[in-house]
Order: C-alpha cells, then structure tokens, then sequence
C-alpha cells in the first residue's frame, strides 16, 4: 500500500476543488467559525480518496464510505443553513428539539405547505452540491495505471502537499477536541435523535411528573382567598402587540377591545409594554407556568398551586398540543380540547370555546380558575378568520405602500391576512371577557389575557411566522380587567405604565387568586407594590426595554 504516493496534477486540482466546495457550502449555510469547524472535519474523508490500496476490494470499501460521509456532512450543511437561514436557530437547539417531539405527521405536512419555497430552495442547493462534489470525488480517485509527474509538476505536488498537511493537522486537531467532534454528522445527529426521543419520553412520563408538582405545590401553599372568587386566563396564540390597534397600530384591527377599554377604564388596565421570554410555545408556556425557583424548580406549576390552594381548574382549549395537554392541562379538574385536528390546517376557530366558558363561568365552585388557550392568529394565517370577514381598513393605505417598498408578495400577503387573523380573534377575545362581566356583579372575578409569544410579519424583516431573533417575536399583548371588589387591591400607581414580563407570570396569577405561597422572590408580581422590573433576557437591543 502506498498513500498519495503517485496523485497526478488533475486528482491534486479535483481534491482541492472538493475541500473548496465543502468550505464554501459550509460558509454558506452557517456562521464563519462554526462552518470552518464543520468543513475541517470533512477534510480527512477527501484526501483518504487519494490513498492508493493494493486490494481493490479494500480500495472500493473504503472509497464508499468516504464518499457516504461527504454526502452526510453536505446533508448535514444544507440542514442547518436552512434552520440558521429562516429559524436563527440550529438543530440542537430547545427551539427545534421540543417542536419536533412535539409534532404529528399532520402538522409537519402543514409546515412543509406553509415553507415549500425555503425547504426547496435548500434542498436543491444541497443537491447541486452532493452532485458536483461527487464528480470531484469520482474524478480524484487514483487511476489504475499510474503515470509518473513530470519534474513540471513538482512544484504543484509539493504546495499541495503542503496545504495538505495544514487542514489535515487542524482538521485532526477537529476531530480530538470533543466540543468539534460533536459536530461530526456521524455524531451530531444521533446525539439530536436522542435528545427528540427523550423528550418524547419525558412527556409520556408525565403522570409521575404531575404527582410530583401536586405535592411540591401542598408544601407550598400558606394562605388561601376567604371569598369566592373567579380568575379567567386567556392564552392566546401567536399575537404580536404591533399588530393590534389597542396598541396603537395603524389599522384598526381590535375595535371591540378599544370600545370595551373606553367604557370601563377603571376597570381595564392595557399593559403598554409587555414581553414573552421565548419565541415558540412549549418553552413560553414553561417560562409562564413553571417559574425557575431553587431548588424546586422545575417542580413548580401554577396549576397545582391552584389546586393545592382550593381552585377548581377548568381548562377549554382549541389547541391539539400534546405536550400541553400533558404538561399542564394535566392539572385540571375538568378539560375539554375542542380541536381535534392536529396541525396548522386546522380551521376550529376560537369561537367554539364561547359556550364552554359560559358553563364553566356558571360552575358551583367556590373558587375556580378557567383558562382558555386559544388558537389564536397561529399560522397559517388565512384559516384563523372566516372567509368572509371583511378588512374596515383600505387594503391600499399607508402600510400596505410601506410594505410594497421593501417586501416580497408573500409577506405583503402574510400580513393581509395576519391583520385580518388579529380582527377575528378581537372579536373572540372581547366576548370572553364581557361573558366574564355578564356573572354576578357580586362576585369577584378577573379576567388577564396575554399570549405565549409574537410573531414577524413584514414587521422588521422580509419573512412571515416564529422568529427568535425580531422583536415582533416577543412584543405581546397583556390585558388585565377586574370587577369593583377587586379593583381597590391594584396599585395605585398607574398599573399600565408598568413593564409586563410573561416569564414572571406565576407570581401576578397567585396574586391575583388571593394565594400566597412561599416564594424567594417577592417582587416579581406586576401587581406588587415592591414590583422590581427587570428586562428579561431575551435576544434583543437594552434599547427595547428603556422605560418611556
């Protein structure tokens, strides 16, 4: 066996355009340092294709197995490009990990509809690049019968030797350290399987979980309302704040909340700045309902706290989420998922969960908390309003100009309908807190709505859905009404003007019941006269969080 012993210029040329390529796709797909990092590794695999074998058998075993990996990492590349590309995000991460566990056959179809032109751009330039490396690779692989260079290409076998060596040594460098090593698609994507299953796992699990958190909340519990009292809490779905005219937003897309807050101001506080902690929902709902308080976290949950201090849980959803159903539904004393259709085609609309919460508003308990998690404007955007519902705003006003400069159709079109998606669940979110009204005036009852995270819609850049890296991403609503008992144990100070973080949610929904609980940290509540604000820490500019 003799290796690189006899390359001849064109094998040196065809190697050296292989590692070119496999760089410069890297570079394509992902940030410099982790691309260089990425491409290194493939190094060994495009210059063991030079090595010479004196068994051919041996030769052909060990060409396909280079070959194999090559088309690995280039899959690998083209996977990751496309998640850093239209997510900010890598496979790893909380982000990916938790929604594919999450997702049924059906929803992952509706993803695949509702990204077709980005999965497809991606797949065919990972194509493009598996079919001209492997033309690289073929063409570089030692000939049958070798010719002699000539003294002419002495020079080009000894610079190519050379190069050779320096991405070999860091490449080898690569493979010794561990955090590099991961990298390795052989390595990577196992580890990322392993991380989706046991999340999965976790989840079918729960049983065991929700025990645990049931006694954890007993332990927790020292006082309890001595009035009856009714808390509602709307979950809403992917509503940024920028879209919604309550908040100043151009088109008139929430008039019934704006006539609502006019006739009942004392009573109505519209939080001017409030912000999710995450970008997608099962790690918004975690930060909102399961606080980080050492050392039992993560064995918290509101909804036990709730039970354990004598509220009856009454959870309506029009969501098909498994991981909530288990995670936090799990907790209630009575549940009803009105939405039997998984994935984003669903069409259920949110007025479904209207007469349930008429019902659950009349129950007998003495104490009750009834959340409704709503679908909300989740995408696809077009399904969340009936196909009828008319715009009261001209579809050729200043936004849509704005957006005619610097945006693509498709997101001039995602945004025509989000508005739209936001109108409709007006319309819901303004007749669940007048039923909350409509109950006996001498009851005490609260009524708070936020949503779990925003979304992008044209609003900072030229794309439409979850973003984690925008701040329409995590600008959400925050609503609070509450009948005249309640009204005198709000701050006096002006309640809107204070900044409203969804992550220290568990704190202002414990308040609001009349439940005190032994927590290490007394001035998280938004209704707090201690409240200590503090920007959450979230991918954005200080600047976003300055206080007007």
């Amino acid at each position: 066996m003799s290796l690189f012993s006899r390359p001849t210029s064109k094998q040196i040329w065809l190697a050296a355009s292989l590692s070119f390529i496999t760089f410069a796709f890297w570079l394509y797909a992902i940030p410099t340092t982790r691309a260089i990092q990425c491409a290194l590794l493939a190094i060994p695999f495009i210059f063991i294709n030079l090595a010479d074998f004196k068994s051919h058998q041996f030769k052909k075993i060990i060409r396909f197995c280079c070959w194999f990996a090559l088309i690995l990492i280039w899959c690998d590349a083209g996977i990751r490009g496309y998640l850093w590309h239209i997510h900010d995000t890598d496979p790893l991460s909380g982000f990916v990990v938790e929604s594919i566990a999450n997702t049924s056959p059906t929803e992952g179809a509706e993803y695949f509809n509702q990204s077709f032109w980005s999965i497809v751009h991606w797949l065919l330039v990972t194509i493009f690049v598996c079919v001209l490396g492997t033309l690289a690779f073929c063409c570089s692989a030692p000939a049958i019968v070798h010719r002699h260079l000539n003294s002419a290409n002495k020079k080009v076998r000894f610079t190519a030797l050379f190069i050779a060596i320096i991405l070999l040594v860091a490449s080898l460098a690569g493979w010794a350290i561990r955090p590099w090593r991961m990298h390795a698609a052989v390595l990577y994507w196992p580890t990322w399987f392993s991380r989706v299953t046991h999340t999965q796992n976790e989840w079918s699990n729960i049983k065991a979980t929700l025990e645990k958190e049931s006694q954890v909340a007993k332990s927790l519990i020292t006082g309890t309302p001595s009035e009856a009292k009714t808390v509602v809490l709307v979950i809403g779905e992917s509503i940024t704040r920028d879209n919604m005219s309550l908040y100043g937003y151009a088109r008139n897309t929430t008039p019934q909340l704006e006539n609502l807050f006019r006739q009942d101001k004392d009573n109505f506080t519209v939080f001017e700045r409030a912000w999710s902690s995450e970008g997608s929902t099962l790690p918004a709902f975690r930060s909102m309902f399961q606080p980080e308080q050492e050392p039992l976290a993560p064995l918290i949950n509101v909804f036990a706290l709730y039970r354990a201090a004598g509220y009856k849980v009454i959870w309506l959803s029009n969501q098909d989420d498994l991981g909530i159903e288990a995670e936090y539904a799990g907790h209630a004393d009575h549940k009803q998922m009105f939405n039997h259709l998984g994935g984003r085609s669903s069409q259920s609309s949110d007025e479904v969960l209207l007469s349930p919460l008429k019902e659950a508003l009349l129950d007998p308990a003495k104490n009750k908390l009834i959340v409704l998690h709503l679908i909300g404007a989740h995408p696809h955007y077009r399904l969340r309003y009936p196909s009828n519902l008319k715009a009261p705003w001209n579809m050729n006003d200043d936004i849509a100009r704005d957006l005619e400069k610097e945006r693509s159709d498709w997101v001039i079109d995602a945004r025509n309908q989000y508005d739209l998606a936001i109108l409709h669940h007006d319309k819901v979110l303004s007749r669940t807190l007048e039923l909350t009204q409509s109950l006996d005036s001498s009851k005490n009852k609260v009524w708070l709505y936020l949503s779990d995270h925003g979304q992008e819609v044209g609003n900072s850049e030229n794309r439409a859905g979850h973003s984690i890296d925008t701040v329409s991403g995590y600008r959400i609503p925050a609503l609070l009404w509450v009948s005249d008992s309640e009204k005198e144990d709000l701050p006096q100070t002006s309640l809107a003007k204070r900044p409203f973080r969804a992550d220290w949610l568990t704190w202002t929904l414990l308040d609001l019941a009349d439940i005190q609980w032994k927590t290490n940290e007394n001035s998280r509540s938004v209704l707090s006269e201690n409240y200590d604000w503090q920007p959450p820490k979230i991918p954005l500019p200080p600047s976003e969080f300055n206080q007007p």
